[in-house]
């Protein structure tokens, strides 16, 4: 019985993967088989937990975390003192893209834009795909100035901006961008809502480019 039960912790931590078989005694013997189903059947049950809840978090189609992600990562910052800054992003020219070349191509495009987000160096960063060809960024102000960020919003821009090759498909688009500073102390959503305000001020004034909320200090 005492191997028994130190193979069910064994097994628990994943250092086993199977039970002793016992024999001789019929009891113990069918115990010992009872408790590996049981065990095995718990280890697949919190795997396929954490499998599903990875894919919960994550956009199917670029893999990039979603909105469930940022509510979580969000909600885990509520108690930092840091400011943070907020990247509102939004695709200029990608319903041409799709209406000429299809939706096949467009996703292909919003995979691409996907993984030259993840290759932004900029700490602290986890980029999330909001709906559509609609991103957003957030990363720690780390006393930088306005210029500093609006140096980092203009070269998220050129990245964006570069050609992509599909195929023998070279296509192109823009980005613009809105920005807004949040404090962890207040509501999210009202720098989300001020990001995504900026935002549409970037697209009145001629699109691929970034603006501040009036609320950015």
């Amino acid at each position: 019985m005492k191997r028994i039960t130190e193979t069910a912790s064994l097994m628990e931590q994943g250092k086993v993967d199977k039970f002793p078989h016992q024999s001789g005694i019929e009891e113990i013997e069918s115990l010992a088989f009872a408790l590996e189903s049981l065990v095995t059947s718990l280890t697949e049950s919190e795997s396929e937990r954490v499998h599903f809840e990875l894919l919960a978090n994550r956009d199917a189609l670029t893999g990039l975390s979603n909105r469930v992600a940022l509510r979580e990562q969000l909600n885990q910052l509520h108690a930092s003192e840091e400011p943070y800054v907020f990247f509102y992003i939004d695709l200029d020219g990608f319903k041409a893209v799709n209406d000429t070349y299809g939706h096949a191509v467009g996703d292909e495009l919003l995979v691409e834009v996907a993984r030259r987000l993840q290759t932004l160096t900029i700490d602290d960063i986890d980029p999330v795909r909001l709906s559509g060809d609609e991103f957003f960024l957030m990363f720690p102000r780390h006393e930088r100035s306005i210029q500093d960020i609006h140096e980092i919003g203009t070269s998220i821009i050129d990245t964006l901006s570069q050609p992509v090759m599909l195929g023998l498909i070279s296509v192109k688009v823009g980005a613009s961008i809105g920005a807004s500073i949040w404090s962890p102390a207040e509501p999210p959503h009202v720098a989300i809502e001020q990001a995504d305000d900026a935002l549409y001020r970037s697209k009145a004034n001629g699109k691929k480019r970034l603006s501040f909320h009036e609320s950015f200090e």
